[in-house]
């Protein structure tokens, strides 16, 4: 059952201990890096914007980040989305992504929407490819899909 809405807070000094706590399924570990490097990556990237990711019981339900500005590259991209065991299949983590999508749409040279995922991946591979993303290329080890921003 998923909860209508969501929220984006910042990630601070007030909840960065609950959120680098936020655990995956022991069979997700490796596909997403943990919220500790992210929090570390944001702070050398600044484009890199963290969010915690709440549900409308104010509880931290998961994790997203992804670029306010172009990268070195000139995309923009979701660079993480987590969403706490506790909290998986109630519909959060396509919530975050819609509202990523959405803020990412108010940027005006925005115009395409980058990330990638395990193969491996089902679960995240049925998320992104039902939200419009289309796989188009594979680096290292990873598939990179693409929303094209009409």
């Amino acid at each position: 059952m998923s909860e209508s809405t969501i929220e984006f807070r910042e990630v601070n000094k007030t909840n960065w201990i609950e959120c680098i706590q936020l655990e995956l399924e022991d069979n997700q570990t490796g596909f997403v890096s943990s919220n500790l490097f992210s929090l570390a990556q944001s702070k050398f990237e600044p484009c890199r914007k963290p969010f915690a990711i709440y549900n409308m019981s104010a509880q931290m339900v998961g994790f997203i980040m992804f670029n306010d500005c172009p990268l070195d590259d000139g995309s923009y991209r979701i660079s993480r989305l987590m969403i706490d065991k506790r909290y998986q299949g109630r519909g959060y983590g396509r919530l975050a992504v819609q509202e990523a999508i959405n803020r990412l749409r108010q940027i005006p040279d925005c115009v395409e929407i980058l990330l990638d995922f395990a193969p491996e991946n089902d679960v995240a591979a049925k998320l992104w490819t039902s939200l419009g993303f289309v796989v188009f290329d594979q680096r290292q080890h990873n598939l990179v899909a693409k929303l094209v921003l009409l």
